[in-house]
């Protein structure tokens, strides 16, 4: 996931069809490049879009993702610390999958 240029082509691209954010291009390049300098292992991370989103996956979890519509509509991010005092950001915990396939692994070996 190390091709910041063929990625930033590939947001231009999704965004050929979406009229209404297509002014936003460079503002979705730096969300994602955000989204790669907080990953552990960004050389794991799969960068991709569909018809509503754009993603960065490692496995089944998205480090980053951006939905263009419906109840979930905007930016996700996930990171080590709470943002504080940023409107219209909200932080939610998520749990570490790191520390549950530790947890397994000490239970099941």
């Amino acid at each position: 996931m190390d091709n910041r240029l063929e990625w930033q082509a590939t947001i231009t691209q999704w965004l050929e069809g979406k009229r209404s954010i297509k002014q936003y291009a460079s503002e979705l390049t730096q969300f994602f490049d955000q989204v790669m300098k907080e990953s552990v292992y960004p050389e794991r991370a799969f960068f991709g879009t569909n018809k509503d989103t754009i993603s960065i996956v490692i496995g089944n979890l998205y480090l980053g993702v951006y939905i263009h519509s419906g109840k979930e509509k905007g930016c996700s991010i996930i990171v080590d610390r709470t943002f504080i005092g940023i409107d219209g950001v909200i932080c939610t915990p998520v749990l570490s999958t790191l520390a549950i396939a530790e947890h397994l692994r000490q239970r099941y070996v």
